[in-house]
């Protein structure tokens, strides 16, 4: 199986190191002290991720939960990496840089920092995947503000939190090689197939070229 538990403790008899018995879930000494066993703190190592842990105990949930992961073909070792690859706010700070060295106004970069901005003050170091359909929706629909006036943003710029926001995830798609919104509620608030403004308003923004939801 893949994946072990380790440990730099050694037997106090002989000097040896403790091997982990996945049988009897400890570790025993390696020249076979087994009188003498190890519960206390260990690592877990698998493939490239790696973590310490106080007990063998938690230390072999953690193994299984890998295990498991891989068989189903969910693992992905940058979920475990100390510096967070994945975090929105990560993502979100490169898909802005590069959208700088984009041929591209610079209203419309600015208009693409404020919409990101506020999905980066939301969801932070949040990793990307962690995010559901409630989790979108509930930010789509908060009670933002208009940073300068402090009332409630208009329509207009709600669409284009949106449109901002479809933008960031197809990129982070593309370059992460992860999974994108799967599910056909996100996929179509993303999209614009749940409207988040009113006919009125919709109108007003059609006659703009603003609008293309629906």
């Amino acid at each position: 199986m893949k994946g072990s538990i380790y440990t730099d403790d050694k037997c106090p008899v002989c000097g040896k190191v403790f091997k982990y018995d996945a049988n009897r879930a400890v570790m025993f000494c390696a020249n076979g002290h087994k009188p003498i066993p190890h519960y206390g703190k260990c690592r877990v190592q698998f493939q490239r991720t790696k973590k310490r842990f106080d007990s063998v105990q938690a230390a072999e949930q953690f193994l299984n939960y890998l295990r498991w992961q891989y068989q189903s073909g969910g693992y992905d070792p940058r979920d475990y990496q100390a510096d967070n690859p994945l975090a929105f706010k990560t993502l979100a700070d490169k898909w802005l840089a590069q959208k700088a060295k984009e041929n591209i106004k610079s209203t419309t970069l600015g208009n693409l920092r404020a919409a990101i901005y506020r999905a980066m003050d939301y969801f932070g170091t949040k990793n990307i995947k962690a995010i559901n359909d409630g989790d979108l929706e509930d930010f789509l629909y908060a009670d933002h503000k208009n940073h300068r006036t402090g009332k409630p943003i208009s329509d207009k710029t709600r669409v284009e939190i949106r449109s901002t926001l479809h933008q960031f995830y197809s990129w982070v798609c593309r370059r992460e090689k992860i999974p994108c919104r799967t599910s056909r509620q996100s996929s179509l608030i993303l999209a614009g197939g749940v409207s988040l403004i009113s006919k009125h308003s919709k109108r007003l923004l059609m006659k703009y070229g603003a609008y293309q939801g629906t």
